[in-house]
């Protein structure tokens, strides 16, 4: 955040345009965006976030805070909300389904080291949309092809299935 206004960043404190603009710009686009709210849920960001994206559609609400993940949903039920989970979440993985369903999160979104056919097969079970994060190209078209969607840490070359020559 920024002057009370939230602004589109990786990092704190990094420069960005503040997210009205940025979800003007991906409208204007017509393009799906994903808000990885990176607030622990304490600081005023929910609010300001649910304000920000009112009359805004074509976008979902990420975070790796469960906290934040309820607040969103409790704040405006009407939001698309993800809970991401990092590399290192490791512990009680059978309550994890549990806990994504109580916190009201239609997408998950695991680190990809965190995939196992069983988990996928509950996920998608409960209509619940996955994206996975941290996959290196070759492993891209796998989990496509078992319907999990992919943020990749590099492009595919062009001459890869999926990869692009524009």
């Amino acid at each position: 955040m920024r002057g009370g206004r939230l602004v589109c960043a990786h990092d704190p404190g990094q420069a960005g345009p503040d997210l009205a603009d940025a979800m003007a710009l991906a409208r204007s686009l017509d393009l799906w965006v994903e808000l990885d709210l990176k607030s622990a849920g304490r600081d005023g960001a929910v609010h300001a976030l649910v304000d920000t994206v009112a009359g805004f559609d074509r976008f979902w609400v990420s975070t790796f805070h469960p906290y934040t993940a309820w607040r969103l949903r409790w704040t405006d039920p009407s939001l698309v909300v993800g809970w991401a989970m990092m590399p290192d979440r490791v512990a009680r993985p059978l309550l994890w389904t549990p806990w994504i369903l109580w916190l009201g999160a239609l997408v998950v979104e695991p680190h990809v080291s965190l995939l196992h056919p069983i988990r996928l097969e509950r996920w998608q079970h409960h209509n619940l949309r996955i994206v996975t994060w941290g996959v290196v190209p070759p492993l891209a078209p796998e989990l496509l092809g078992r319907g999990v969607s992919v943020v990749m840490d590099d492009l595919l070359p062009l001459d890869q299935p999926g990869g692009s020559s524009a």
